[in-house]
């Protein structure tokens, strides 16, 4: 089967693609803000699910900017907390990036004679590797000696990532028990319990239950966003639609 990049298109949709991911990533952090507002606030928010499912539509297309007050409420999710919800998040997405993007075969949309592509092996592993560049940009060229520390978190970081990712990859060729361990790793529990051990000690029971309530309906979701995401990318009449070979 033919490549799925149209000539030259190649690495400029892959940029966009891993931009997109890990900026879907830092949205969520910026979610997780969000709703700790919410939580110390609720009646400032009489609709946060509505809210949620906005994020959603936008989550992997959008920059999300903090609003003040989710700076200046009283209790902060600390820098420190933020800095690792924000690895959880691209860790869980670095995870699902295997069962969409390695090998996989993909279905000419649209068009009147259906043509199969594929994701070649150098494809996938060019998004790879332009995820940690995008994920890493304002430090990819240090090195030990510029600051040593920075280099070394950079590295454990992207060694578990990468290991998720091989973990995936072995799971979607497997044959046993396949759909179950699929089904665990389209499940995000271990982010729902990333969230929970950044929640501020809040003052009240009814804010914990709240800031619960709303991170649990907010990530559940991220599976289909994630999945909505992917098939927004091969959407012809889409301003991506040049990077694609059916799209000539």
């Amino acid at each position: 089967m033919e490549g799925i990049f149209a000539k030259n298109k190649r690495n400029e949709a892959i940029e966009l693609l891993a931009t997109q991911i890990v900026q879907g990533s830092r949205n969520c952090v910026t979610v997780i803000e969000r709703i700790n507002s919410i939580s110390q606030f609720p009646e400032k928010y009489p609709d946060p699910h509505e809210m949620i499912i906005e994020w959603h539509n936008h989550l992997f297309s959008n920059v999300f900017h903090v609003f003040p007050e989710d700076i200046e409420v009283p209790l902060k999710i600390s820098a420190d907390s933020l800095r690792s919800l924000e690895t959880c998040f691209f860790d869980y997405f670095a995870s699902l990036v295997p069962f969409y993007y390695e090998d996989k075969t993909i279905v000419s949309p649209a068009s009147l004679k259906p043509k199969k592509y594929v994701w070649s092996k150098d494809d996938y592993n060019a998004l790879k590797t332009e995820l940690f560049k995008i994920r890493y940009k304002e430090a990819w060229h240090l090195t030990r000696a510029d600051n040593y520390e920075r280099c070394e978190e950079m590295n454990t970081e992207s060694l578990n990532s990468l290991s998720l990712m091989s973990k995936s990859s072995k799971i979607k060729r497997s044959f046993l028990n396949k759909s179950k361990r699929v089904e665990k790793v389209f499940l995000p529990n271990n982010v729902i319990n990333c969230v929970l051990t950044a929640q501020p000690n809040y003052m009240y029971w009814h804010q914990s239950d709240i800031f619960s309530k709303y991170i649990h309906e907010f990530i559940e979701l991220l599976p289909s966003a994630f999945s909505k995401f992917d098939t927004e990318f091969y959407e012809l009449g889409s301003f991506l639609h040049r990077y694609f070979k059916w799209s000539n």
